[in-house]
């Protein structure tokens, strides 16, 4: 198992990508922290989990409340001891409409900017302090293809979600934290073929993706444990883009 004994906090593991990505951290021996809004669901996750015979719990948390957020570690130290892994996840994604950004009323910007950036940012704020004096910890933040097109709300979060990566690596990185992030390509969920329905996404997966079919959360999820893990410790301040070569750089 390569993650064994690590513990790591999932944020938005209630459901979708961020449910799977809990279940594949436990699955490589992390104690996994599935912290969401959605209590309720997030509990079911962890009693799943803990059916496997793994170590889980789940904390009902709003990511965009700084004491709340704090409240999320100090549950995960009380209980575990440490953390190892913080997987910044949570987003708004489910339903969002695709305002032009001359008619993008400020009420709705400042909801996305609060739920997909500022948890970000407190996450990783409150986090940092216990694994600076671990002296070593894994922070994984989760983007989107949507933030190289940078076309819409969500997509423009997205892209800040990737320039917080940058930033807090620079900072934290000489102190044993290493700070990544993936960027996945269209992914099989449901919230993803409720926003695409019917011949809509197999066009938006065709005309985006190199590789010519939809991703699956654990496309994603294989990225993540490597990023979690003893593997990456020589990586930081980088996109994995699990995209299917959706954006090809050249450096």
């Amino acid at each position: 198992m390569r993650l064994q004994g690590k513990v790591a906090i999932v944020t938005g593991s209630a459901q979708g990508i961020g449910q799977r990505y809990a279940e594949m951290l436990a699955h490589e021996g992390a104690k996994v922290v599935l912290a969401d809004i959605q209590g309720d669901l997030a509990a079911a996750n962890a009693e799943k989990i803990r059916g496997t015979g793994a170590e889980a719990i789940s904390v009902a948390v709003d990511l965009t409340d700084p004491i709340a957020v704090q409240e999320m570690v100090d549950t995960t130290v009380s209980t575990f001891g440490r953390i190892d892994i913080l997987v910044n996840n949570a987003a708004l994604y489910a339903g969002y409409i695709h305002y032009s950004m001359t008619e993008l009323p400020v009420d709705y910007w400042k909801k996305f900017v609060d739920v997909n950036v500022t948890s970000v940012l407190l996450a990783t704020q409150a986090v940092a302090r216990v694994m600076i004096d671990q002296g070593r910890g894994k922070i994984i933040n989760q983007s989107s293809t949507a933030g190289a097109l940078s076309s819409n709300v969500y997509g423009l979060t997205k892209l800040a979600v990737q320039g917080l990566t940058v930033a807090f690596a620079r900072e934290l990185s000489p102190q044993g934290i290493n700070v990544n992030c993936i960027g996945p390509g269209v992914t099989d969920t449901q919230a993803t073929r409720d926003h695409y329905p019917g011949e809509k996404l197999n066009e938006f997966v065709d005309n985006l993706h190199l590789v010519k079919r939809i991703a699956t959360p654990d496309d994603h999820g294989w990225a993540l444990i490597y990023l979690a893990s003893d593997e990456s410790d020589m990586v930081t301040g980088q996109i994995l883009r699990t995209d299917a070569g959706a954006f090809l750089l050249p450096v």
